[in-house]
């Protein structure tokens, strides 16, 4: 379970977890020839948004289109209506709170994490050939985002970097910013971890979404 067990207090990281008033946050260390950091085992949630920013998924979409769609509601979900700046923004409020380095992955960082690191076995997606196994995807999500951490892991022990939703990284094409790692409403092929994709900072869509890595 991603509820690990530790006690609720304000804000701080210690041991490879973060907490944000109660909101457990666990991270992985990926190690590689000059590429240590940590990532986030789990897509930021939507209890971790709101702890951090203040904001849930209903304001998040209204600020969006208020006649748009949700796609799965819950502490536990992965969090989404969220675009680039606000991601980044995220990030920084973290520093303010714990003063550690937390940022978005580059896409460098986020495609090694996605492969197992060293321990690569070369698979299609993070974690399996079999993208069932590790992704909520077109084929198997009814159109919705799901709990983090409810398929299989990777290597690492990093869940959902195939599917669910997709996620913003520090990368550019052009005037835009990279997402990776495919989503609920993605194809089998688009959730591969080499796949890319990018959009306007700005937008906010009910498939993207983001994690966190931090600094050794």
């Amino acid at each position: 379970s991603h509820e690990e067990s530790i006690p609720a207090s304000d804000t701080f990281y210690r041991k490879g977890v973060l907490s944000v008033n109660g909101v457990i946050y666990p991270m992985a260390y990926v190690e590689g020839e000059g590429i240590d950091f940590y990532i986030g085992k789990y897509e930021v949630t939507q209890a971790l948004w709101e702890a951090v920013m203040g904001t849930d998924v209903y304001e998040q979409r209204d600020m969006t289109n208020p006649s748009w769609s949700l796609r799965g509601v819950g502490r536990d979900y992965p969090m989404y209506y969220v675009n680039y700046h606000e991601a980044k923004d995220f990030c920084a409020k973290l520093n303010e709170y714990t003063d550690m380095m937390f940022y978005l992955p580059s896409e460098l960082e986020w495609e090694y994490a996605a492969s197992g690191g060293p321990n690569n076995d070369h698979y299609i997606y993070s974690g399996s050939d079999d993208v069932n196994s590790v992704a909520w995807y077109k084929g198997n999500s009814n159109d919705l985002t799901h709990e983090v951490g409810s398929k299989y892991p990777n290597s690492l022990g990093i869940y959902d970097m195939s599917g669910n939703v997709r996620e913003w990284c520090d990368g550019w094409d052009g005037s835009k910013r990279a997402l990776r790692g495919g989503g609920w409403y993605n194809d089998a092929e688009s959730n591969s971890i080499t796949a890319r994709y990018s959009d306007k900072p700005q937008i906010r869509d009910n498939n993207y979404g983001f994690r966190i890595c931090m600094e050794i």
